[in-house]
């Protein structure tokens, strides 16, 4: 039996949001500490030009609050100047807070963190000879200060401090540019799991109800996404989409490959379609997808 027409063209007058994460190509993940205006604006004109209409800017956690208490003035003029060269190219932005999983790395800043030791030791001006490192098989290094660290991170769902310090930066990041006519959707909470284990499902769920009221304290009317990812659909703990539904009105997964994996490739011969389906079957609402893939180099160059 075919679909009644009507049906047909209502599924045809849903928009299709195509865009890419934005990271300029000479900087990188240093765009916020190295910003230039000039180039943003020409690059951003360039992915306009390729038939994008939306971008997504991640918000370095470390670049924006660099301590608990401190926002980065710095980075928040870069920030308003690319949201600014964005909708000059038409583009709408998706913008990421406190993003822990970015470009197949993890990104937390040293207060988020627990104690490393060698780093102790060294600023204390202890000798430190050869050294060993342990930890688990599935535990990534963490990118913070431009040096990768076998520290793990705090609680970052749970922990009093952590939390103190996400509702500050949403207040003060989220307060100041909620009105920008470039940016169409908040984002929060990609790869929290993947950088720290969840004490468990109610603590995700929590999580998600407290920063979702917090953002809709400061701007009621943009969009929220909640993401999850391939990690999080496969354990109990979560973040599972039917979670994420109760607190934000847009639902999202990555599908980019985990920092340490444990396969060369993807079982699934479409995983990302895969991946997509399952994640809106759980949702009972249609799913962005966050990430497709990592960034990569031509043949011969260092990636």
């Amino acid at each position: 039996m075919t679909k009644p027409q009507k049906e047909i063209m209502s599924e045809q007058s849903q928009p299709f949001s195509l865009g890419l994460t934005y990271w300029p190509r000479r900087t990188a993940f240093g765009w916020w500490q190295a910003f230039d205006r000039g180039e943003t604006r020409e690059e951003l004109a360039h992915v306009a030009m390729l038939g994008c209409n939306t971008v997504r800017f991640c918000l370095r956690w470390e670049d924006f609050q660099p301590s608990a208490r401190r926002i980065n003035g710095t980075a928040l003029r870069a920030l308003e100047h690319a949201l600014d060269a964005a909708h000059e190219a038409g583009l709408g932005v998706v913008a990421a807070l406190f993003p822990a999983s970015v470009g197949g790395v993890l990104h937390v800043p040293r207060w988020a963190n627990s104690v490393d030791v060698l780093d102790e030791l060294r600023s204390a001006g202890r000798q430190v000879g050869p050294t060993i490192e342990l930890r688990p098989n599935n535990q990534p290094a963490l990118l913070y200060e431009g040096t990768y660290h076998p520290n793990q991170t705090r609680d970052l769902f749970s922990a009093t401090p952590i939390l103190d310090a996400q509702r500050y930066l949403i207040r003060e990041v989220v307060g100041y540019f909620r009105s920008h006519p470039a940016l169409k959707i908040w984002q929060i909470g990609e790869g929290l799991e993947r950088a720290c284990k969840p004490s468990s499902a109610q603590a995700v769920s929590d999580w998600f109800t407290t920063i979702g009221e917090t953002m809709r304290e400061q701007d009621s009317r943009t969009p929220l996404l909640g993401v999850t990812s391939a990690r999080g659909l496969t354990v109990s703990i979560g973040p599972r989409p039917e979670d994420i539904v109760r607190s934000c009105s847009l639902v999202g997964v990555t599908a980019d490959p985990p920092e340490r994996p444990e396969r060369e490739k993807p079982v699934h011969t479409a995983y990302v379609a895969f991946l997509q389906a399952l994640t809106a079957a759980l949702a009972e609402k249609p799913v962005f997808v966050t990430s497709l893939g990592l960034p990569t180099a031509p043949d011969g160059k260092d990636s």
